[in-house]
This record gives C-alpha cells, structure tokens and sequence, in this order.
C-alpha cells in the first residue's frame, strides 16, 4: 500500500492515475486510510494533483466504489467525494446515502450529511436536524451545511434562541451551527455575546468564516466587531491554532486599521491594534510558538510583525494615550486595556489607571486594576481599606491584600 500512495502523489501521471484506479476500483480502505494519514504532510499542490486524479478515475460504471471508502473519514476528501457523487446523483443514490445517514458509523454520517449539502434533498432533513448540535463537531458542520442548502428555518432559529443558553458549551455549539449554516445575519446575534460569555475566543473565531473581518467592518457596528477581533487575538496561539491568520486575514485587517486611525483616531481601534502589537511581538520572540507551522503560517506572522513594527514611534505613542480612554467603557474593553498596559509597560498610563481604581466596585476589575499598579509601583497611591471594603470575594480580597505587602 506504500507504494500504491507514492505512485498516486508522483509527478508519472500515469503511474499516478495507476494508483488512482487501484484504489478506487479496488474499493482499497487500507491504502485510502494511508492517504489520509499522509494528507497532513502533503504540499498542498501535491493534494490537487491526488483529487484530480481521483476525479478523472471515476465515472459511471465505478462511483459507488466511493462509498466504501466513507469508512475512512478526512474533511480533506470530504467535499472531492460529494463533488464526484452529486453529478452521478439520482433517487437510488439518495435513498442508499440516507441510509448511511440514519445506520452507519460516525465516518459514514459525516460523509452522507455533506453529501445532502450538495444535494439538499429534504428527505434527510429530520434526521439533520437531530445532528445539528452533535457533539461530534465535524457531524454537526456537515449536517448544519446540508440544513443551510435546505433553508432549514426551524433549526436555524433554535440556533439563534441557543445563543442565550446559559451553558457556554451550548453556545459554543449554536455559534458552530450559525457558522456552518451560512447566514449572514446571524452575525449580529454572534457579535452581541461575545461580552457575555466564557468562550469568547471560541466564539469569535467562528464569525470571520460567516464574512470576512474588513467587510463587517464596514457592514455591522464597528465596537463589535473590534471586540471580535480583539478575542481573536486573544486567543490566537493559546486556543486558537495559528495557522487560523490566513484565514482571518489578519495583515489586511491591520493595513486597513492603520490606516483608518491615522485619518479618525479613536480608543477601540487603538486597543486592538495595540493587542496585535503585544500578540506578535511575542508569537516572533520565541520559535517554539511556530515551530510546527507551515511556512505560510510563518510568513504571514512575520509579514504582521514587521507591519507593525514599521509604524512610527509617535504613531505608538498617540495609540497608547488613546488607549487609556478604553478603562471609562464597558467592563470588557477596560479588562483587555489593563491587560495590555501592564504587558506594553505604558506608565503613561499610570494616572489613568489611578483614577480608574477610584471609580470602580466589579471585584474582577478592582483585581486586575490593583496588580497593574502593583507592577508601577504606585500602590502606595491607593488607599487599601477603601479597596478592600469594596471586594466582597475571599479569595480576591486576600490576592488584593497581599500586593500591599511590600
């Protein structure tokens, strides 16, 4: 079989298409399961050159074959398959992958839920329907695909009302559904709980794959989506894989902040490209942040780095004193403008930081606010009964209490 996947990916098309027929006419799971082992570490010409391949070999006397190789399940062929099947497509088809969608194993579910996205015959919509918030994430994409092609609006608004779950993991789940789904004006909804949940850097990676970041930037209400871009940031490198910056299409986004707050300066824009600023100084301090990345991925997070860090001096400086701006907000944006001062180090910033103290009662913020003054070695500025008078949680009136102690 070793040899079977080093034909079908070598440049002699015609031991290649050898290999191909091989495994199709062959109905070869082992070798298609060593395929889908390999497929990871594949250039990605190399994969196109396997999928066409694999589509000149099949035709109408052998597409069938493909449906025993949905024992095996990789989103990497998942699509090539049902691209294949819906153009041999007919009733008999439908009934025989239905079948899979109701009997078969997890794989073959995956498989037959994406075939009903390319055909969106209605009926495998129930039973969709009952897979739609699966907690076998890939089942639940194909099946929420396949219900977005069917204008399922049932499920969709049981999407929508999910979002206001008090369970994080269920939201987690309606956001994946919406993301999947492939309707735009879900996206609001999304936005509007971002500063309502744990899972906010989970959540806030789903949007951009509903539009991409410039274009709700000019569509959907800007402190929103800034908000967004700033949990992404977040979580970037920490839960969410960095090869996601290509997806984002981050350098754009910056270029385009950039240049916006050079004409129309404001605090939120501020914060987050100071967040970025922050995030990409550290991913290019250390290799072991990329060690196992692509070289796109690589690349791209250098092309950032050194975007930002070709901004001027005074522009950094006009950024920083915006920034401080963001602590009289909303309770989110003032934890994120605390993070990030106490991370840039920006002592322009201690006045600010002061006065915001004075102001506030949330335990939460009064903990983070505290230990950035701490790290300025100002905490001598405050008064530590007023403080502590304020918490009314143990364990962050003793953590409070122990940065008084010099």
């Amino acid at each position: 079989m070793e040899k079977l996947i080093n034909d079908l990916t070598q440049k002699d098309e015609k031991k290649a298409l050898n290999a191909a027929k091989n495994i199709i006419n062959n109905k070869n799971i082992g070798a298609f399961q060593l395929l889908c082992n390999k497929s990871d570490f594949l250039f990605d010409f190399v994969k196109r050159n396997i999928k066409n391949r694999i589509k000149r070999v099949v035709n109408q006397d052998n597409h069938k074959n493909l449906i025993d190789l949905f024992h095996v399940y990789h989103e990497e062929y998942a699509d090539l398959f049902m691209e294949i099947l819906s153009s041999f497509a007919n009733e008999e088809l439908s009934d025989e992958i239905y079948n899979l969608l109701e009997n078969g194993t997890d794989a073959q579910k995956k498989y037959a839920a994406k075939y009903f996205y390319y055909i969106p015959d209605t009926i495998a919509q129930e039973k969709l329907q009952e897979y739609a918030f699966s907690n076998d994430v890939q089942l639940a994409a194909n099946a929420a695909q396949a219900l977005g092609a069917m204008k399922d609006e049932k499920t969709y608004q049981a999407a929508i009302e999910k979002l206001n779950d008090k369970d994080d993991f269920e939201v987690v789940k309606a956001v994946r559904f919406l993301s999947a789904y492939a309707n735009q004006a879900a996206i609001p909804s999304i936005l509007a709980i971002l500063d309502k949940t744990s899972m906010a850097e989970n959540i806030a990676a789903e949007i951009p794959y509903l539009m991409p970041i410039l274009d709700m930037l000019e569509t959907y209400d800007e402190n929103c989506v800034l908000n967004c871009i700033d949990y992404i940031l977040l979580g970037l490198g920490e839960i969410l894989p960095l090869y996601q910056i290509l997806d984002f299409e981050l350098f754009e986004t910056f270029q385009y902040l950039i240049s916006k707050t050079q004409q129309f300066p404001q605090s939120n824009t501020a914060r987050v490209l100071l967040r970025a600023l922050e995030k990409f100084n550290i991913l290019t301090s250390n290799d072991e942040y990329v060690f196992d990345e692509s070289k796109d991925t690589k690349n791209e997070i250098n092309e950032i780095y050194q975007l930002l860090n070709n901004q001027t001096t005074d522009f950094w400086d006009e950024q920083k004193k915006l920034l401080v701006q963001e602590l009289f907000k909303s309770k989110q944006r003032a934890i994120s403008a605390l993070e990030i001062i106490k991370s840039l180090n920006i002592s322009q910033a201690k006045e600010s930081v002061l006065k915001f103290i004075n102001t506030q009662t949330d335990d939460q913020v009064l903990l983070l606010a505290v230990s950035v003054a701490k790290s300025f070695n100002i905490i001598d500025q405050i008064d530590k009964q007023t403080i502590i008078q304020k918490i009314t949680d143990a364990t962050a009136k003793n953590i409070i209490e122990s940065y008084f102690i010099s």
